[in-house]
């Protein structure tokens, strides 16, 4: 795991404003939980890999469904990795480690986006 830099931290602590994540301490690795999901970003190699569980258990074909829809045109170009957990299942995806506030903001909510059909399901 490497150091966290100064600029990589203020970009952290704007995005968690951004999306309205009352106000803690940036490090690495940042947990935040949710009432539907976590989410969880670590910096390795100069990178920030972004990622959010959910506890929900979708079948094949719902897992086949995410898999299609983790294109990276249907997602501003964001490269999206999903996999099925032993209590659920993750999104995740990684962007530089200078990557601005809103270039995090948007693929939280572009992974959040492939979680939501989901997360509705699971807390109706």
């Amino acid at each position: 795991m490497n150091a966290m830099g100064l600029q990589t931290q203020r970009h952290l602590e704007r995005f968690l404003t951004l999306a309205r994540v009352p106000a803690m301490t940036v490090t690495s690795p940042l947990s935040i939980a949710f009432s539907d999901h976590q989410l969880h970003i670590t910096l390795f190699l100069q990178r920030l890999c972004v990622t959010i569980t959910a506890p929900v258990q979708p079948d094949e074909e719902q897992m086949l469904a995410l898999f299609q829809r983790a294109d990276p045109e249907r997602l501003n170009g964001v490269l999206v990795r999903p996999c099925r957990l032993t209590r659920g299942v993750a999104v995740s995806a990684s962007v530089a480690d200078d990557a601005s506030a809103e270039r995090l903001l948007m693929t939280y909510r572009a992974l959040l986006r492939l979680l939501t059909p989901w997360i509705k399901i699971a807390y109706r």
